[in-house]
């Protein structure tokens, strides 16, 4: 037996060695994938740029000192640890994360998670034999030292997890981590034109309104999928309409211009609308928030900068928020931004186009607090010039961050412009990028792709609790969400 148990323990070192050449290599030969693959661990994202070559550096030097017999066991004791840390993460992964990456290449690519893990455990098992074979401790040293370096392998993935987590809330690197299939099995619905945008929903039936033929509204019912047009009626018809545009807030519903300005409303299934009061604020943006309450964005006559409002159509009372949105060159263009009304919590959510910032806000107009995005532009990068007539124009194209937003439930959608550190390369040639926030807890949850075929961008987006919509061209294609552990309905 003690002839034998020198061959084994050797030959459980070949197996490593094979192993940790294997993996390391395999890593190398694409190390990009790999360290994109890590930037989408959960658990591992905020230091994917530096800890992929740690695996690899660790995985090599353990191969030289399993190669010499005098460093051999403190070898087999650095395996039994590192394979404790990948079976540990990997256990996380398939019980506590709330998507699954893909961080193995070469054949190990071709097992499950749940392969994985046995496979793991093998390994673990084997460098437990191996140590204890020509160990001289005694059966408690032994153990209490095995003991000591499973919690050391498990301690130091945890120490990474929470440390990661602290990174990507607190000091926020700009990776993103992609939850797969968020959205799925797509329904194409053909429109009469591309001029038709989302103007709300009851349920998942949805409203849609047309930029070319403002006083049409048209309904797609969920179980046919088949479009209904209807022609809203206005008390008065005599307005210069510049860009009227439809709001529905189940079962109210307006026509808004802010060039007039005008609000007309009414209540479904009438189709008839009426104007209100008149000698309204003029708006660049407004949203409806209720029956009668709508929050806008206007300029101040007295700075000529971006403010927020809030109006009521029935009690005929205006105020303003001079404080919300926040200067920090001209008040304009660096304000710039847009609404986006949560439903289920009653919030609006203003984002900037040009920061990393939103801001959250009640129906009555109440500041209730702000978040981040996660990429690292804190201050909008602008360069404007002022004109003799007394305009001030952008003098060059923006770097634009935020497209159009939804919120939903505590949950705010963004549709970013941004690239991250560890995107996929070619991700953005054919994909939209939604970032999913918890607004009220300022934390960034996951990301997901929209695909974008053809010349024509993505335009306008929706959320009901079902469904994910899109409009590009004429087409109205709506998805299934198939991860929905965070809306709060």
């Amino acid at each position: 037996m003690k002839k034998i148990t020198p061959i084994i323990q050797t030959l459980i070192c070949y197996l490593f060695i094979v192993l940790f050449v294997y993996a390391a290599v395999s890593k190398l030969i694409d190390f990009e994938t790999f360290q994109t693959q890590l930037g989408q661990s959960p658990i591992l994202t905020a230091y994917a740029t530096w800890i992929g070559y740690a695996v690899i550096s660790v995985e090599l030097i353990i191969t030289l000192l399993l190669c010499f017999r005098s460093t051999r066991q403190i070898a087999l004791h650095a395996s039994f640890i590192i394979m404790i840390a990948f079976t540990a993460y990997i256990y996380i992964i398939l019980h506590y994360s709330d998507f699954i990456p893909c961080s193995c290449g070469g054949i190990l690519e071709k097992l499950s998670w749940e392969q994985h893990i046995v496979f793991n455990l093998v390994f673990v098992l084997l460098a437990y034999i191996a140590i204890i074979i020509q160990t001289s401790y005694s059966k408690l040293k032994i153990s209490i030292l095995l003991f000591t370096e499973i919690f050391i392998g498990i301690g130091l993935l945890y120490f990474l997890h929470i440390s990661s987590e602290k990174t990507m809330r607190i000091n926020n690197p700009f990776i993103r981590k992609f939850q797969p299939h968020a959205i799925d099995h797509p329904t194409n619905i053909t429109l009469p034109s591309n001029g038709f945008y989302f103007t709300g929903n009851q349920g998942d039936t949805i409203f849609l309104g047309v930029t070319t033929a403002p006083l049409l509204l048209g309904t797609i019912f969920p179980e046919n999928d088949i479009l209904q047009i209807d022609t809203i009626q206005l008390d008065q018809m005599d307005l210069p309409f510049q860009n009227a545009r439809i709001q529905v807030n189940y079962p109210d519903y307006s026509l808004v211009d802010g060039y007039v300005p005008a609000i007309f409303e009414g209540k479904l299934p009438s189709k008839k609308a009426y104007r209100q009061f008149e000698n309204q604020a003029y708006f660049s943006r407004i949203v409806k928030t209720s029956s009668s309450n709508y929050i806008f964005r206007g300029q101040s006559t007295q700075t000529g900068e971006n403010i927020l409002g809030l109006q009521n159509t029935t009690t005929h009372h205006i105020s303003f928020n001079t404080k919300i949105l926040e200067k920090q060159m001209d008040g304009v263009f660096d304000t710039d931004g847009t609404f986006a009304y949560d439903p289920i919590i009653k919030n609006v959510i203003y984002t900037y186009f040009y920061r990393n910032e939103y801001r959250i806000i009640d129906s009555m107009l109440q500041d209730k607090g702000r978040g981040n995005t996660i990429d690292t532009i804190s201050t909008a990068q602008l360069s404007t010039i002022h004109l003799k007539d007394g305009t001030t124009k952008l003098d060059a194209p923006p770097l634009k961050l935020n497209n159009r937003q939804i919120a939903y439930g505590g949950f705010l959608f963004n549709d970013s412009n941004s690239q991250a550190k560890l995107d996929p390369r070619d991700i953005r040639k054919n994909n939209r990028i939604i970032d999913v926030y918890d607004y009220r807890a300022n934390r960034y949850h996951y990301s997901f792709t929209v695909p974008e075929e053809g010349k024509e961008k993505i335009r306008e987006m929706w959320l009901t609790s079902k469904y994910f919509y899109v409009l590009q061209d004429n087409l109205l294609i709506k998805y299934k969400r198939m991860h929905t552990p965070f809306i709060d309905e």
